[in-house]
């Protein structure tokens, strides 16, 4: 009997330390928190806590799910678990996502179809081209918590999440969340929210579909056109200021959108406007960030790049041959 005591204290000593091990390792490090625990039991608890909060308010608000019962579940139906994933944005803002497990989604019984387009960036190049050629102006917007406004056309529940008991109060245990709106982490969720946003273009704002990208919006305004871009929640606006003006109201009245001006940064490129000595206007455009992200992640300057065999590199117009310190600069 002692000697059982003795081991149960043990056990318990070891939980501690292993509690402070945790608490030691989240607190050290400047990364985000993992789980839902970790998040809980760092030193920026109370901000990952109002994060968390912020998404369920957010959720409550566009009416992403509602409680049912569990025998009313469709045949064949499970409740997909759910994680939380933790993001501390270059501007200082703490932010969670709620994410259901959908890899646990099963073909023919949750969902039929999952591809979703995105643009090609053939069309985003033409399309700028097109704004320099007649004087349009480009701006950026993002559609705030986009998966979660797409309205779903099948049966999707998802388990009660971490931290709903806590914030919002028990769950009796034969109930279950039933989706209405998709929630980010469904295998439809991309291709529900795309369907949602260009019905929305289509039926209330009067766009046509580019028969070259389904991604490429457009409507003619009188003698001008104004076009948008989808790349998922990241949009375009290219025309007339006042065309691009009333097609940000128009989309403000039924999403929750953040205005990021003229572009400067849009799926993985920086974009730079200016005027030539000519007085021309022009786009430059680089990936730079994307590169120094690569390195600063494997903490690696120097990349061996295979070309195609044959394959000869010039410095530049004047045709110098470029040196193998060169090319490994490049």
């Amino acid at each position: 009997m002692h000697e059982q005591l003795e081991d149960r204290a043990r056990i318990r000593n070891l939980e501690e330390l292993s509690e402070i091990a945790l608490i030691s390792a989240i607190n050290s490090t400047n990364g985000e928190p993992e789980t839902f625990k970790e998040a809980m039991m760092s030193k920026d608890s109370e901000k990952w806590t109002e994060a968390i909060k912020s998404e369920f308010d957010t959720m409550r608000k566009l009416g992403v799910w509602h409680k049912v019962k569990k025998e009313t579940m469709g045949q064949g139906k499970k409740g997909l678990g759910t994680k939380w994933v933790f993001k501390r944005k270059n501007d200082g803002q703490y932010r969670a996502r709620l994410v259901a497990k959908g890899y646990n989604q099963i073909p023919g019984v949750d969902f039929t179809e999952s591809h979703s387009p995105v643009c090609n960036d053939v069309a985003i190049r033409v399309t700028i081209a097109v704004a320099l050629l007649l004087g349009y102006v480009i701006e950026q917007i993002d559609v705030e918590a986009a998966f979660l406004n797409g309205l779903l056309d099948n049966e999707v529940y998802i388990s009660v999440p971490e931290g709903y008991k806590e914030f919002y109060g028990e769950i009796i245990d034969d109930e279950i969340l039933k989706l209405d709106k998709s929630l980010y982490g469904t295998v439809t969720a991309a291709r529900i929210w795309m369907k949602t946003f260009t019905s929305f273009l289509i039926q209330q704002l009067g766009f046509e579909r580019s028969w070259v990208d389904p991604c490429l919006l457009w409507k003619q305004v009188d003698d001008e056109f104004l076009y948008i871009i989808i790349y998922v929640d990241d949009c375009l606006i290219v025309g007339e200021q006042k065309n691009v003006k009333w097609c940000k109201e128009a989309i403000k009245e039924s999403y929750a959108i953040t205005e990021a001006g003229m572009i400067k940064d849009y799926v993985g490129a920086d974009y730079k406007l200016g005027i030539d000595s000519n007085g021309k206007r022009f786009v430059s455009v680089n990936q730079t960030k994307l590169i120094e992200g690569f390195e600063k992640k494997y903490n690696k300057k120097s990349w061996n790049t295979p070309g195609a065999p044959g394959t000869v590199l010039l410095e530049d117009e004047s045709g110098k041959m470029l040196t193998d310190e060169d090319i490994k600069e490049y």
